[in-house]
């Protein structure tokens, strides 16, 4: 099913966008949500990406593809990698969104190395050395996307009191 006639991986044709918007061999699509297109469903991998919360793409690979030997041919395809790092940045954000709202709880049962973490932004620590224009921006937007996650928990939590 997801290999060509002479037992090529199936990448790009796989996705809706990525395949000139053509729906033949296409099952997925590289935006947020599944859609409905001329009556074929098409599976967000992205979500499913992010869902799984497993940075290696295993869980995916086996659930949604042909394995894992099928998930390393989809990131080397040209036409997927942007595609495919914005998903890794997602899962990343969500991740460190998740573990900072565990710091935060645990600051406020009076867990001081949690408190302090959170002072010094302990997120924000990068190691020694200039950053490339790439890393600026992958961390703004993930830093962007962590700290409306946090305002929103914080907000929610004052609202409980």
């Amino acid at each position: 099913m997801f290999k060509d006639s002479v037992g090529r991986w199936l990448t790009k044709a796989l996705f809706y966008e990525a395949n000139n918007y053509t729906i033949d061999n296409a099952i997925f699509t590289t935006g947020d949500e599944d859609i409905v297109v001329k009556g074929k469903n098409l599976i967000s991998l992205k979500k499913r990406f992010v869902e799984a919360e497993d940075p290696t793409g295993y869980t995916v690979a086996k659930e949604y593809l042909g394995g894992y030997p099928h998930w390393k041919a989809l990131c080397k395809t040209v036409a997927l990698k942007s595609h495919i790092e914005e998903m890794k940045e997602e899962l990343d954000v969500r991740l460190r969104s998740r573990g900072i709202k565990k710091v935060i709880s645990s600051a406020e049962t009076g867990n001081f190395t949690a408190a302090k973490y959170l002072t010094e932004k302990g997120w924000d620590k990068r190691i020694a050395g200039r950053p490339t224009k790439a890393e600026i921006e992958r961390e703004r937007k993930q830093m962007a996307m962590a700290f409306d996650d946090v305002e929103e928990d914080l907000s929610r939590m004052k609202g409980l009191q």
